[in-house]
């Protein structure tokens, strides 16, 4: 599933406009299913193992958790904390499906999933669960570059707009 997944995304291209909606509705569907079974699935493991596995995948599957954009731009305001979330109930279950998908991912993909994570945990406003998931990250890839840059960016304090916002009752 994963190798099918990989090559998959490989073949979308790099208009962002296009494939970000698509890997985001993508990850909503993943999403979902990993509700309704209660449990990360052997598909759901693989579809994440592949879109980890390649940097666009990751990114914009990392995106989905936040909201929807389709600029640069906009992405980077998300994935940088300047932007709030626009749905905490994505988020918190994206979250969690990400950490217990854990027990079956290794690799690359470990790492980029294990960034995930850890930029869940920093946007919801755990500075510390974050720096601790990012250690680990290192300790697997010691020069993963997202790993390090989400590092530096917390180590420097920035809180994310969705930390200092008080969630919709």
């Amino acid at each position: 599933i994963a190798g099918a997944r990989m090559a998959e995304i490989m073949t979308m291209g790099t208009d962002l406009a296009e494939i970000a909606p698509k890997i985001g509705h993508e990850m909503a569907v993943q999403i979902a299913i990993y509700r309704e079974a209660e449990e990360v699935t052997e598909e759901v493991a693989g579809w994440l193992a592949g879109t980890f596995h390649v940097k666009a995948g990751r990114d914009l599957a990392v995106l989905a958790l936040a909201g929807t954009a389709t600029d640069m731009e906009s992405i980077g305001e998300y994935l940088l904390g300047d932007r709030v979330v626009e749905d905490r109930q994505i988020l918190e279950d994206g979250h969690e499906m990400l950490f217990e998908s854990l027990a079956h991912i290794g690799g690359i993909a470990r790492a980029n999933v294990l960034c995930a994570v850890a930029w869940a945990h920093w946007t919801r406003g755990n500075s510390t669960e974050a720096m601790a998931t990012l250690t680990e990250v290192i300790e697997l890839e010691p020069n993963h570059a997202l790993g390090t840059l989400f590092m530096r960016v917390i180590a420097s304090g920035k809180m994310t707009k969705t930390a200092l916002t008080k969630p919709a009752e």
